[in-house]
């Protein structure tokens, strides 16, 4: 049997590591653990002080009792670049020796020192640009990330013990983990700093998109300005207030009034409105994307912003699902699982289901 990789999701506020057995009922999370970090060990994606983010995953293992040490990572910064591309159809192992020179026009990075990757996403038959006949096709999703990125986190990473067999695209961790499904849904991640946004249809990609600066800690943030408060009162006060009853569904009204909650509102609007224009956008729908969509799932720490998923409703007129727990994904009997169900995370999860190295 091959040995179990564990799904690795390292944010800006925090890290989260989940292993997932694979049974004959379906996968089952083994094992859980999360962690916090010291404010800047990482940001925007990139380790910042490595040693920190060392001893943090030293101890998350220690304490999660792991059954390996190998782990797949997710990569999610907007410095990861994300394109759907036409090329000629080779069979995969001349396809991948032959993809850095099929994409260094598209991609607006040095190939020396970038990582390259891909997702078929169709293999069809075209007429030829020149001459008679047709051509085979294979459509791919590219993913192009800067060896700096990758390289900052595996090297932090193995600092611990730890052995780096996958860096998976975030986005399309975070569709793997809420199931395939059908129709087409659109999975959004509001972690501290970067928002992802991925769109599947029956489980295959169509895009990803990473808004910067977008996520709950620029919430906590705009707090701090606002009212002069600590970091962490200000943590505290976002989470316990959320938005106004106003914006939030009649059936769950707000169980306190604060004022800190109206610039919560506001700033919450607008998060959901970047949203929708990324996915009007991506999916050419210009100002109504919700004729394209099934529904949209809300993840990561920032969607547990109380009357969030009601307000994306009410903008995206589609309907919106907050998930804590990964599609049908349970905890087995027996698995060591953190008690604190707001730390888990769908990221680490979708990273595990990818398989074993």
């Amino acid at each position: 049997m091959p040995p179990t990789v564990i799904g690795l999701d390292i944010g800006t506020s925090g890290i989260r590591a989940a292993e997932v057995a694979h049974g004959r009922r379906g996968p089952q999370l083994r094992r859980f653990a999360a962690a916090t970090l010291p404010d800047g060990t990482v940001r925007a994606g990139e380790v910042v002080d490595p040693e920190a983010l060392g001893v943090a995953l030293k101890q998350l293992w220690s304490r999660g009792k792991f059954s390996s040490k190998q782990v797949a990572l997710g990569l999610a910064d907007d410095s990861v670049v994300v394109r759907q591309a036409d090329l000629d159809w080779m069979p995969e192992a001349d396809f991948r020796k032959a993809l850095r020179y099929q994409v260094a026009d598209v991609v607006p990075l040095p190939m020396d020192q970038t990582n390259l990757d891909h997702v078929l996403l169709d293999d069809f038959e075209a007429p030829r640009e020149q001459g008679e006949g047709v051509r085979r096709v294979a459509r791919i999703l590219l993913v192009a990330a800067p060896q700096q990125l990758v390289d900052g986190l595996v090297r932090a990473t193995e600092s611990a013990g730890l052995r780096v067999v996958r860096a998976d695209l975030a986005p399309l961790a975070l569709a793997r983990a809420t199931g395939a499904g059908t129709g087409t849904e659109a999975v959004v991640d509001i972690g501290a700093e970067t928002v992802t946004v991925a769109v599947h249809s029956s489980g295959r990609p169509q895009f990803v998109r990473f808004l910067q600066g977008l996520g709950g800690a620029h919430l906590t943030r705009a707090l701090q300005e606002k009212f002069g408060w600590e970091r962490a009162d200000a943590e505290r006060t976002k989470v316990a207030a959320g938005l106004l009853s106003s914006a939030r569904h009649p059936d769950q009204p707000a169980s306190i009034d604060h004022p800190a909650q109206y610039l919560l509102t506001d700033l919450a609007a607008e998060l959901v409105e970047e949203i929708r224009a990324t996915l009007a956008f991506s999916l050419d729908a210009h100002e109504d994307p919700a004729g394209q969509l099934d529904r949209v799932v809300l993840t990561g720490g920032g969607a547990r912003l109380g009357g969030l998923p009601h307000l994306a409703e009410m903008v995206l007129s589609v309907p919106v699902v907050h998930l804590e727990e990964p599609g049908d994904l349970r905890a087995r009997r027996g698995s060591r699982v953190d008690d604190l169900a707001e730390l888990r995370s769908v990221l680490a999860v979708g990273l595990a289901l990818g398989g074993a190295a």
